[in-house]
């Protein structure tokens, strides 16, 4: 009975956890009705057989092109990437501007950082939108963004879904899309309760004063990761706001992965950003990811009464999810919630796998 009481109180704790952090999704922030300028920066490496989708859907953007900007950064792709990328140079009304990566003497900006950080030099806007080759942007992207851009927000943190129409039926593709608003809807509660603790470095937007009232990406101790290191600078600064709306416009679509294994990979590649969250993000990742893993022992320890504690995990996981659901239109998936924690058991288990496999992790053909 020690260790149902255990499981049980754990459950308990989980659950008051997720009820904490859905009730900071359901912020409502204030916005600006302004058309302030804006520049969209596109670090690209070796993205020739994806970058097209995301260029043709920012020729759709509502927003006036005389007050856009968009800048490509080229980092050493070993494929027709920028040649796709200056193709495109006769079709946008706006300031287009392809560019290649330079190596800079002191090596301190590496990654997908070197290339963020050049064409943020260049960038004219007063806001300044990040994202990927891989993802496609909706028309309102852009004004969306930029209307939580009050006077005192530094920062705007947007979020990313698998695209609704690739895979849209695959069983894996809507659960994927589970776990992205999950863990985006943990992300969105922590800043909602004023604890940001991470982003997704795909679709995010600073103010350039902000940005460089905070010294640039060149004068942060540690630049291998862009999204968490410049979200943790500027709360450290005490001077700007940092805003995650749980609100469809600000929302991008990225390609939905082909297995369970990529995912894991994923989300591996992402755990390096957890040196840099705070103590508050690491309990409450720490404390979800031993909920979730710790599932196949249940039934071990607890026989029928696995159950119980069963079911204050997914009463958890859908307090988040319900909420994320309403706010991006996804309750087509809402039968789907019961069984979220079976999946995420799944790769969790094969993400502490790749843990204990080792430090290093490939990206872009690249290690780290």
């Amino acid at each position: 009975m020690t260790i149902l009481f255990f499981f049980i109180a754990a459950s308990l704790i989980y659950l008051m956890i997720a009820l904490y952090l859905a009730r900071g999704i359901h912020n409502n922030y204030p916005i600006r009705n302004d058309e302030p300028t804006v520049s969209i920066v596109i670090p690209v490496r070796d993205e020739a057989h994806q970058i097209r989708g995301l260029l043709d859907s920012l020729l759709d953007v509502d927003y006036p092109s005389e007050k856009l900007q968009i800048i490509v950064v080229d980092d050493f792709s070993e494929d027709n990437t920028q040649a796709i990328a200056l193709s495109y140079q006769d079709r946008f009304r706006c300031l287009y501007d392809v560019r290649k990566a330079i190596d800079e003497p002191d090596g301190k900006l590496i990654l997908k950082t070197r290339p963020l950080a050049q064409g943020m030099d260049v960038a004219t806007g007063e806001i300044i939108l990040m994202t990927d080759a891989d993802c496609t942007v909706p028309r309102d992207w852009v004004r969306s963004m930029v209307a939580y851009f009050t006077e005192d927000v530094g920062m705007v943190c947007g979020t990313t879904l698998p695209h609704p129409r690739e895979n849209a039926k695959c069983p894996l593709t809507q659960m994927e899309t589970l776990d992205w608003l999950f863990l985006l809807g943990s992300c969105t509660g922590m800043s909602g309760k004023g604890h940001p603790q991470a982003l997704i470095g795909n679709n995010y937007s600073v103010r350039k004063a902000a940005y460089h009232d905070i010294g640039t990406f060149r004068s942060l101790a540690i630049a291998d990761l862009d999204d968490i290191v410049l979200l943790k600078a500027m709360e450290n600064s005490n001077r700007w706001k940092i805003v995650f709306p749980a609100y469809r416009g600000v929302m991008v679509y990225t390609r939905p992965l082909p297995s369970l294994l990529e995912l894991a990979r994923q989300r591996r590649r992402w755990m390096k950003g957890i040196r840099h969250v705070g103590w508050r993000g690491r309990c409450v990742l720490g404390f979800g990811v031993a909920a979730h893993v710790a599932l196949p022992f249940w039934p071990l320890l607890l026989g029928e009464w696995s159950l119980l504690p069963f079911s204050l995990l997914v009463l958890g996981d859908g307090a988040v999810l319900v909420g994320m659901l309403r706010h991006y239109r996804q309750g087509r998936l809402a039968w789907l919630v019961p069984v979220y924690p079976l999946f995420a058991c799944a790769y969790g288990l094969i993400l502490a796998a790749f843990l204990f496999g080792g430090r290093k992790v490939k990206w872009k053909s690249r290690q780290f």
